[in-house]
C-alpha cells in the first residue's frame, strides 16, 4: 500500500506501477492527464484501486464519506472476482473515458473551473482532476455496486486448481508488470494480488 502524504497533483509520480502489457501508469497520465474510473479503478491496471484517487477530493462534506464508498466499492470489486472465478479485474477503457467525460463536462460550469483564479485543483492544461463535480450521496450511488459491464475481468482460478498451485511465472507476474496485475504489490488475500494506494487527492494527509 502507497499512502502519498501531501503530494496531490504530483503524488502519481512517486509509485512505480506497470500494467497488462508493461505501460507505465506515470508515463501515461504525464500523456494523457490523471484518470481513473469512477476514481477508484484504472484501465489496463488489473487489481489496481486507488483510494482518494482522480477526482474523489471535495470542497464540501467530509472526504470520510468517499473513502467508506470507495472502499465498499472495492470490497464488490473482490467479491465479484470471487463469483466469477477470476483473478483481476481492470474497467474498459471505453467506461472509464465516460465516466470522466461527463465528469468533466459537469466541472467545466463549476466555481473550481471557471472562478478565474490558478489553483491547485488544476493541471497545466486547466484540467480539473482533483475534486468531485456532484454531491457526495451521487458519489455513493455511483459506487455502491461494481457494473460488471464496465470490467474486464481476468485470469482463472480454475486453473490454479487444475495445477494445484500457480506456476512461479504466473505468480512473478504480479510483481514485475509482465502478467495480468501490477508491481509492486504484495499477497493481499488467498486469492488476488491487490494494489491499493492512498491520498492522491488529500493535500492534508494520507490515509
Amino acid at each position: 500500500m502507497y499512502a502519498t502524504g501531501f503530494h496531490v497533483t504530483d503524488s502519481y509520480t512517486y509509485v512505480q506501477i506497470k500494467g497488462r502489457h508493461g505501460e507505465d501508469l506515470v508515463d501515461r497520465w504525464n500523456r494523457e492527464g490523471i484518470a481513473a474510473h469512477r476514481g477508484i479503478t484504472v484501465a489496463e491496471m488489473p487489481n489496481l484501486f486507488f483510494l482518494l484517487g482522480p477526482n474523489t477530493g471535495l470542497g464540501h462534506n467530509s472526504v470520510v464519506f468517499m473513502i467508506e464508498s470507495q472502499i465498499h466499492y472495492v470490497a464488490d470489486a473482490i467479491a465479484k472476482c470471487d463469483k466469477r472465478g477470476a483473478q483481476a479485474l481492470a474497467p474498459t477503457r471505453a467506461a472509464q473515458d465516460r465516466f470522466n467525460d461527463e465528469l468533466q463536462r459537469k466541472l467545466a460550469s463549476s466555481v473550481w473551473n471557471s472562478g478565474g483564479c490558478s489553483s491547485w485543483y488544476l493541471d497545466e492544461h486547466g484540467k480539473n482532476t482533483v475534486l468531485w463535480g456532484g454531491y457526495t450521496w451521487q458519489y455513493w450511488r455511483a459506487t455502491r455496486s461494481v457494473k460488471t459491464d464496465e470490467y474486464q475481468f481476468l485470469g482463472s482460478v480454475t486453473d490454479r486448481r487444475r495445477t494445484g498451485r500457480l506456476s512461479r511465472r504466473r505468480r512473478n507476474s504480479y510483481s514485475d508488470g509482465r502478467g495480468l496485475a501490477i508491481a509492486p504489490a504484495r499477497r493481499a488475500t488467498r486469492k488476488h494480488n491487490l494494489l491499493c494506494c492512498a491520498g492522491l487527492s488529500d493535500p492534508r494527509g494520507s490515509v
